[in-house]
């Protein structure tokens, strides 16, 4: 049996479990990255069935349903959630079909401004009591606390003992100019709230009437907000191809997004080259300790971006 029928005999139990007709069940166009996604007739209505592609991928959606609903009651539009829960052991969900064109059709301009104005409004949402706990990192809820854990946690790493620097992310002599980066980033103010953590053309869609629906929470995380979209739109620019995407993330993108969420991108750029330097270490650590297999991938990114941040990361 091929993956391909094996993926849709799945999604036909989960629409059945729900009260869809199994008959109805077909794959969703375009390139599935993270989960496998198929449309299927509940009632009346069109409904989305997800599930990782990745059997090592953790359970993401009981956070990103809580975010549907967050957001949704803030005033940002998004696919209603509807369900999800665990079919022969895999993860799935189910939320509202949301028809209209993917945000790729948009003019470029206009897409990464519209989402930038998501990422403005998503952080505006703060992460309560009743929060599942798959938003926090493992130092804590208390948002400005975690974040200053997080950067010591990543300062007091660094060094000649530091496992990065025999897989070769950098030198012990380098260590000093990154200690200065992450120090950099203790001493700025930042606001704090939800992250959508996917904020590209490919999650938005946009209805008949011209309102732009945001779709696909599961890479959502609570800590600097706007920060962490507006980071990860810029580390996509700096990637020659970013995964996912057919042309590449331009500057004029980048300023487009940051307009959208207030930002002056000129005054942001060190902030932002320190974000990045900061993300690829700790996501190389993360590797290490949770995801052996995963490691060669993120030590190539964090040894890409050391490089960079040292050659470059301190021009305005």
């Amino acid at each position: 049996m091929t993956t391909t029928r094996r993926d849709a005999a799945l999604a036909r139990r989960i629409a059945a479990h729900h009260g869809a007709d199994p008959a109805s069940v077909s794959p969703l166009p375009g390139p599935a990255r993270v989960n496998h996604a198929y449309a299927a007739v509940l009632g009346r209505d069109r409904v989305v069935l997800r599930f990782a592609q990745d059997p090592a991928r953790a359970d993401e959606f009981e956070v990103e349903q809580w975010c549907q609903a967050e957001a949704r009651a803030a005033g940002v539009a998004v696919a209603a959630p509807i369900a999800h829960g665990v079919l022969a052991g895999v993860p799935y969900s189910v939320q509202e079909f949301v028809p209209g064109a993917p945000g790729t059709e948009l003019p470029p301009a206009d897409a990464w401004e519209r989402l930038g104005r998501f990422a403005a409004a998503v952080s505006a949402v703060v992460p309560g009591e009743d929060a599942p706990g798959g938003l926090f990192t493992r130092f804590g809820r208390a948002l400005p606390a975690a974040w200053q854990a997080h950067l010591e946690y990543n300062r007091e790493a660094l060094g000649g003992e530091d496992p990065l620097v025999a897989l070769g992310v950098y030198s012990a002599e380098q260590a000093p100019a990154l200690v200065v980066a992450i120090d950099g980033l203790r001493d700025e103010r930042l606001s704090f709230g939800l992250a959508h953590g996917d904020l590209a053309p490919r999650n938005m869609i946009v209805r008949d009437d011209g309102e732009a629906v945001l779709i696909d929470w599961g890479g959502a995380s609570a800590g600097p907000a706007p920060w962490t979209d507006l980071e990860m739109v810029y580390r996509w620019h700096l990637a020659d191809r970013p995964e996912g995407f057919d042309v590449p993330v331009t500057a004029e993108d980048v300023s487009a997004f940051a307009r959208g969420c207030g930002v002056d991108l000129a005054a942001a750029v060190p902030l932002l080259e320190a974000l990045v330097l900061l993300h690829s270490l700790d996501l190389a650590r993360w590797a290490m300790d949770l995801r052996p297999d995963l490691l060669p991938l993120h030590v190539a990114g964090a040894t890409r971006s050391v490089r960079r941040y040292l050659a470059e990361g301190q021009r305005a």
